[in-house]
């Protein structure tokens, strides 16, 4: 997933959303194109899972405004 629009490096989303909404990601550095998105595993049932990923793209959207 891209995160670029919110101004912050994957490290720091990946940090701030974890204490945020208790949601644990991968950050992802790549080596040419700096930081910017995340891995997310689908390891809970689906229910849950829809639920992380509302909440984690409501957090995006919220720092992408922030950032704009």
């Amino acid at each position: 997933l891209d995160l670029r629009a919110t101004g912050m490096t994957a490290n720091n989303f990946a940090k701030n959303l974890l204490e945020a909404k208790q949601i644990d990601v991968m950050p992802v550095e790549f080596r040419h194109g700096g930081s910017g998105a995340f891995r997310v595993a689908m390891t809970v049932e689906d229910r849950l899972f829809e639920k992380a990923l509302t909440r984690l793209c409501r957090f995006a959207s919220e720092r992408a405004a922030r950032a704009a």
